[in-house]
């Protein structure tokens, strides 16, 4: 868990406690998955676990309508009200590019070939 409810609440978070969870996990997920689980290396008193509460929160804000929700929905209709998701998955990306560009790979990556 890289931001607790309390750290949540305390920036302006909004959500219940289960909906923040929901949202929390996911985006731990996300963050491991594109910094292929290189947060692991870094000690409780770096500074980079600042950027990584906020870039949870960022990532929860973005995902909110989908999590209050409980499905991912693009569009729903009801009587004069309508409401419209688009898919946040470039912005997700972007996100974790911007609040940890050392750790998410971009470009060619180049490495030394094997030979056996």
């Amino acid at each position: 868990m890289y931001l607790t409810f309390q750290d949540y609440q305390s920036m302006g978070g909004k959500l219940s406690e289960p909906l923040f969870t929901r949202g929390e996990v996911r985006a731990s997920a996300e963050i491991d998955s594109a910094t292929n689980n290189q947060l692991k290396n870094y000690e409780p008193d770096d500074p980079i676990w600042n950027r990584v509460k906020f870039l949870v929160f960022e990532m929860i804000l973005v995902w909110d309508g989908q999590i209050k929700n409980g499905r991912d929905t693009q569009s729903e209709s009801n009587s004069k009200v309508s409401v419209t998701w688009k898919d946040n998955a470039g912005s997700i990306d972007n996100l974790i590019r911007s609040y940890l560009p050392a750790l998410v790979p971009s470009g060619i990556i180049q490495g030394k070939v094997l030979r056996v």
